[in-house]
């Protein structure tokens, strides 16, 4: 009785996601939360000449790629690369989070394993957030490598309420600018172009009911 009761409620909760998804995906008119980019497991590969300062990468530029999606609102414009009319901006808890970052743990030579799907759950469960909206999305860094010229982020959706992922996704993409905070917003912007041209249609045709 009970691994039937078990397989109900799984099912039920595929079917939950599913339906998540495509209300998000499908549905231009439904409206998400974005939380922002969360680096709080991520690795900056590379030498202390590529990454100089890591307290003022955790203290500055963390803010300031958060900050990209108010102060250059067109250029980052999250709805034109995910086909919706609205997403709702609220960073705070995320920026909060990255604050708290151990700098002497930032920065490796080495290439780092990505982070699977337990620990990014375990780093959603941290949030807090308030809002009527069902469904968040978060960019989860996993690294920035400047060796290989790549950048490793995980596209996620989560449901608000019980902050279950519904929806992951890995992004790596080329950075390009000049000067460090440029470099690697390139990256995300790389990301999101990729996002509208191609991996958002391919996202809608899995999950369209």
């Amino acid at each position: 009785m009970k691994k039937i009761v078990f397989l109900i409620l799984f099912i039920v909760n595929i079917s939950t996601n599913a339906q998540s998804l495509n209300d998000v995906l499908v549905n231009k008119n439904y409206t998400i939360d974005f939380v922002g980019i969360d680096f709080s497991n991520a690795k900056l590969v590379g030498t202390s000449h590529d990454f100089k300062n890591p307290k003022r990468i955790i203290t500055d530029y963390f803010s300031r790629w958060n900050a990209m999606f108010y102060i250059d609102a067109d250029k980052y414009n999250l709805n034109k690369y995910f086909h919706k009319k609205k997403i709702n901006l609220i960073t705070e808890t995320v920026e909060k989070i990255n604050n708290n970052i151990d700098e002497s743990t930032l920065i490796v030579n080495t290439t780092p394993k990505r982070l699977n799907n337990t620990t990014i759950q375990l780093m959603i469960d941290k949030y807090e957030i308030s809002s009527d909206n069902k469904i968040s999305m978060v960019f989860i860094v996993n690294s920035f490598h400047k060796l290989r010229r790549q950048a490793i982020v995980d596209v996620v959706y989560f449901n608000n309420q019980t902050k279950k992922i519904i929806f992951k996704t890995t992004m790596i993409e080329e950075p390009g600018g000049f000067g460090l905070k440029n470099f690697w917003e390139g990256a995300f912007l790389n990301i999101f172009k990729k996002i509208k041209k191609t991996e958002y249609k391919k996202w809608k045709k899995q999950y369209k009911n």
